[in-house]
């Protein structure tokens, strides 16, 4: 049994994150006020959340 190495993971990593944290980051320049801006950062952080889930049962998994 083999387990995904760190360096193929942080790749599939920062393909997944790259286009979330660009749009989030433009919707933060845009944004208003301060409530909207509070509003990016928890988009963002359940965001990160939703994608960290699997990327972590993902590194568990033998090939």
């Amino acid at each position: 049994m083999r387990f995904l190495d760190f360096g193929q993971t942080s790749l599939t990593w920062q393909r997944l994150s790259g286009p979330c944290l660009d749009a989030t980051r433009h919707r933060a320049e845009h944004a208003e006020t301060a409530r909207s801006w509070g509003d990016d950062l928890s988009f963002g952080a359940r965001l990160f959340r939703m994608i960290q889930r699997p990327m972590v049962s993902q590194m568990k998994l033998a090939i």
